[in-house]
């Protein structure tokens, strides 16, 4: 069976665009105009705008899916603990073991 070559432009073009985003937010946005949007002190906009650069930069670089959600989630916990003054090395450790036992549970035979 033939592999079907995938088109990656169009992917790597919406990363340019959200990245392009999240560098506006940083940088040109008061961080009081989207700390309390829907959730009180909780910066969800900047939150969601960097998991889906993460996730679709991590996707393109490892050719998965999968793990760019996975890569992409460990570092958006990591951040969401450090905004509540959780995130120190214990914290950074089990959630990359968390993240890379998600992993093997997910790619191992059945």
């Amino acid at each position: 069976m033939a592999r079907r070559k995938q088109n990656y432009l169009p992917t790597l073009f919406l990363i340019l665009i959200l990245w392009s985003l999240f560098i506006f937010m940083v940088f040109f946005l008061q961080p009081k105009v989207i700390q309390n949007f829907l959730i009180p002190n909780f910066y969800l906009p900047f939150f969601l705008l960097l998991f889906l650069c993460l996730f679709f930069t991590f996707a393109i670089l490892f050719a998965s899916s999968r793990r760019g959600f996975l890569g992409a989630l460990g570092i958006i916990l990591f951040l969401i603990l450090r905004i509540f003054d959780l995130g120190n090395m214990l914290n950074a450790i089990l959630i990359t073991g968390f993240i890379f036992s998600l992993e093997y549970y997910f790619t191992r035979e059945k």
